[in-house]
């Protein structure tokens, strides 16, 4: 039996009125996920994941829903070394797909401004990263990228607010939030770069989202946005330990167009 024939077997141990098990035309490579459809027609989302990141996964949606924000309502169930982590399917289509619609650039706008809004909801959770068991590895990356520079503060962020990761109602309003694996502590300027960048990659007129992001976390002056997104990005991805503070303004002192 194959990885992914026991998967379906132990969903249907789960949900023994399975009707239908496939996994979404369009999911990541990192996690294995499958949409369950029972005999009453309900549908929930299984995703194999690692023990860390399911239990991660699990504080972080009682965390958010504690205090108001939609997202999924995670449950774990054991599966060897693993976890699948499972939540009733949240209806309704993403912003990328109704960007694909061709929802309008006034109606986009406006969506962005809830995310923003919805990104400083978050950062005023109360949270303690020493001791509550949502860290993220990358902070104290993030910590020497920002801290250089005086910028922002610790807080608790969504860093991956972008469109295939909002839900919307059927008035194009945000209902959902997804993928609660980019909820950590983090700096809040990194979480808003990402959200513009976002806005930036639909030809959205993004001028408005920053003044509102620089009204409320200033960011570095002389390097632009793209560059910031693409430099700190790249730090992430090529620097296995924490980079020393002076190494940072080093980097950044190399001005870029």
């Amino acid at each position: 039996m194959n990885n992914k024939d026991s998967q379906i077997q132990k969903i249907k141990e789960m949900y023994p009125n399975a009707k239908d098990i496939c996994q979404p035309k369009e999911h990541g490579n990192v996690h294995d996920i499958y949409i369950v459809t029972d005999d009453s027609n309900d549908k929930f989302v299984c995703r194999f994941s690692s023990k860390n990141t399911a239990i991660h996964n699990l504080y972080a949606s009682k965390l958010l829903s504690s205090y108001g924000i939609k997202v999924p309502d995670v449950s774990l169930h054991k599966y060897g070394r693993q976890y699948c982590e499972t939540y009733p399917f949240i209806h309704g289509k993403t912003f990328f797909e109704r960007i694909n619609d061709g929802i309008s650039k006034e109606k986009q706008d406006q969506i962005y401004n809830q995310m923003f809004n919805l990104a400083c909801k978050i950062s005023e959770i109360p949270y303690n990263c020493k001791t509550q068991p949502c860290v993220c590895l990358t902070y104290k990356m993030a910590s020497c990228f920002f801290n250089s520079l005086n910028q922002s503060d610790l807080v608790l962020c969504h860093t991956d607010l972008h469109a295939k990761n909002v839900v919307l109602d059927d008035n194009d309003n945000v209902a959902a939030l997804l993928d609660l694996d980019a909820v950590y502590p983090e700096y809040m300027a990194f979480a808003l770069i990402m959200l513009i960048k976002d806005a930036q990659t639909f030809g959205c007129d993004s001028g408005k989202l920053i003044k509102l992001c620089e009204g409320k976390y200033m960011f570095p002056k002389f390097i632009s946005i793209d560059a910031q997104t693409k430099l700190y990005s790249k730090i992430k991805k090529t620097v296995k330990s924490v980079l020393g503070e002076n190494m940072v303004k080093q980097i950044l002192k190399i001005r870029v167009k």
